[in-house]
């Protein structure tokens, strides 16, 4: 009985003797607690930096190459089925640059005839043997003047047979043109595409791409600089090629930048930039 007791009084001593969890031995395990916490959120921190930071600099490296393709796909295509002292290449050493590409369909050129010789010339009158055929109403077509290397766009607005008189027309009724078409003019269906940067909103600068004389659509964003080298058949390379050089090969060079800042990235401000070079040999000039 004694014995019995005496193990019942000494297992419940053994709980109740245990002491308490001192002040000490929390203030210890909160040290602890925040310490862990704060070590995760640093690491979430730089982990999450890190994958913005890798999106930047994805879309920056996008961009870059949206920029490179068209703008070496349209050189490729520059000079193609132009008439005789058209410049294919228009280039401006602006820095950043201005290039203006042109090429043109092949057949889609009629020569002005002998007939038009009033005012401004509506309609303007062609060859009895033209072919119309890929002239459309609301087309922007484009009549050039070789002698002097001249032109202007227009929208066509009506294209006609006129049986009776011995010639067919091209109507530009929404359009007046700087001057009368003579003799020997050139109307064609002409592709021309004029690439230069935008600045209108200084932390977003944009490439831009105005076609067939309107106005400018967006190509790609944060694009900050665009500059070209011409390489001429005589070896030698300049900034401001002429109309009557011949250009070989075009050195492009661009530069792009990150929409966002990168908080731990030092130079450039926090942006962080890529630069893009590349030959492009020209193939229809």
């Amino acid at each position: 009985m004694n014995s019995k007791i005496k193990k019942s009084s000494s297992f419940k001593d053994y709980f109740t003797s245990r002491a308490g969890i001192t002040t000490a031995e929390l203030l210890i395990g909160a040290l602890i607690s925040l310490l862990l916490i704060a070590a995760t959120l640093h690491f979430y921190s730089n982990q999450h930096n890190q994958w913005l930071a890798q999106g930047e600099i994805s879309n920056m490296q996008q961009n870059l190459r949206v920029s490179a393709t068209e703008l070496t796909s349209q050189l490729r295509e520059a000079g193609a089925n132009l008439p005789v002292g058209m410049s294919a290449i228009i280039a401006r050493n602006t820095n950043p640059d201005t290039i203006t590409l042109r090429y043109a369909d092949f057949g889609c050129a009629v020569e002005v005839g002998d007939h038009t010789q009033n005012s401004q010339a509506v309609p303007i009158h062609v060859k009895r043997q033209s072919d119309l055929s890929c002239f459309v109403v609301g087309q922007r077509a484009y009549i050039f003047r070789p002698s002097d290397g001249t032109g202007q766009w227009f929208s066509i607005t009506n294209v006609a047979d006129n049986q009776g008189n011995g010639w067919k027309e091209i109507s530009h009724g929404t359009t007046n043109l700087n001057t009368d078409p003579l003799p020997g003019d050139r109307v064609l269906i002409l592709t021309e595409y004029k690439y230069y940067l935008d600045f209108s909103d200084n932390s977003h600068p944009k490439l831009m791409r105005s076609s067939n004389g309107l106005a400018g659509a967006e190509v790609a964003e944060d694009v900050e600089d665009l500059q070209f080298v011409y390489t001429l058949s005589n070896g030698t390379s300049t900034s401001t090629p002429t109309a009557s050089d011949s250009i070989k090969v075009v050195n492009l060079y661009l530069r792009a930048k990150t929409a966002k800042k990168d908080v731990e990235y030092v130079q450039n401000s926090g942006f962080r930039k890529r630069a893009l070079s590349a030959d492009i040999f020209l193939r229809n000039l």
